[in-house]
Formats: structure tokens, C-alpha cells, sequence
């Protein structure tokens, strides 16, 4: 038991912790054998030797909560109302050709490729690379090995005009015009939303 005091005395010594007398000198740890108690002739009981040394110590509670203040609710600002934006998804998102405009689709007259699916299968954004056609021997396991690096995928990949590869790490298909995605049931595509 003598050896962790040791250590725990050395450790407050080295943080600063341990409590000095007014001539800066260490004041010496309370031993945990028991001592016999103070004659009533003068000396200190033990209670008394250490409400002095907490005195001595001075009282950190004050430090403690000026330091340390919680945010609330109210020191919270929420942004202005003109400068909110919010998350919509595409009315009817759509795939597209590299010539096609990509973003938001508002409605199913707005012929924007949605460029911001996700694949609710793989959990995985999906990627296009225009003016590239994908090869009929692209499978599964190559796409979850290798999407969604280029580098890496455009072994499986053909130069064409006109053409988007579209990607994610289950599934790929090729693209030349606008599709509403709805139209690919086998796809598991959404559009994950658009700030705007």
C-alpha cells in the first residue's frame, strides 16, 4: 500500500497538485494508518488537519465555473431565413448524356440529369464519366472492387461520343439521352438531394 502512496504522492508532486506551505515547501501527505487522536490539550484532530489544508488550498470551485460555461439554446443563432437553404430531392430524377445540364429537377418538364444519386443497395454515391460506354463484360465483383476510380475502372471502359457511363459499386449502366430513372426498376438509384 506504501508504494502507491509513493506514486500517488510523486504524480501530485510533478502535476503541481500537491499542496506547499507559505515557504513553498511540500506539506507533507497524510499517512492512512490511523493516528491516535489529539489530546484535548491543544493538538489538531485529524478532521481539523485537513479542513486546514483545504483551506490552505483555497476553494476551486469558483475556477472551475467561470472556466467551463455550456452552451444553451439561446446563445444558439439560427441562420436568417433568406440566407436557408433546403435539401430537396428531384421531382423525377433522371439520367442524361454528357451534353445534358446537370442538377436539380424541379419538376418532370426540367430535363436536368440529377447528379446527386445514391444507390439505396450499395449505400454508394453514383458516378458517371462522359463520353464513355461501359463493356458487356462489366459484373459486380469488378465494380465493388474498383468504383469509383477511373484509373481503375476504364479497363472495362470504351471511348463513345455521346455517351455517359453511369456507376456505383453494384450496378453500372450506359446513358446517350435524357431516361426519367423510374424507367430502370432495376436500379436501386435516388436522389440523395440538392441543396438549393
Amino acid at each position: 500500500m506504501g508504494d502507491i502512496d509513493d506514486l500517488l504522492d510523486d504524480m501530485e508532486n510533478k502535476m503541481g497538485l500537491r499542496p506547499t506551505s507559505a515557504g513553498g515547501t511540500p506539506i507533507a501527505p497524510a499517512t492512512t494508518q490511523a493516528k491516535p487522536a489529539a489530546s484535548s490539550s491543544g493538538g489538531k484532530s485529524r478532521r481539523e488537519e485537513l479542513d486546514s489544508l483545504l483551506d490552505d488550498m483555497g476553494d476551486t470551485t469558483e475556477d472551475i465555473s467561470t472556466t467551463y460555461q455550456p452552451k444553451t439554446s439561446t446563445q444558439q443563432t439560427a441562420p436568417a431565413p433568406t440566407q436557408a437553404k433546403q435539401n430537396k430531392k428531384c421531382a423525377s430524377a433522371k439520367l442524361g448524356g454528357p451534353d445534358t445540364t446537370k442538377g436539380y429537377s424541379g419538376s418532370s418538364t426540367i430535363d436536368n440529369k440529377c447528379d446527386r444519386l445514391l444507390c439505396t443497395k450499395c449505400d454508394f454515391k453514383v458516378v458517371w464519366f462522359d463520353n464513355y460506354q461501359w463493356n458487356d463484360d462489366v459484373n459486380y465483383l469488378f465494380l465493388r472492387n474498383n468504383s469509383p476510380d477511373f484509373d481503375r475502372l476504364k479497363s472495362k471502359l470504351t471511348q463513345k461520343q455521346g455517351c455517359s457511363a453511369y456507376t456505383c459499386q453494384c450496378s453500372s449502366r450506359n446513358v446517350t439521352d435524357v431516361e426519367e430513372l423510374r424507367t430502370h426498376s432495376d436500379l436501386s438509384w435516388r436522389c440523395a438531394g440538392h441543396m438549393v
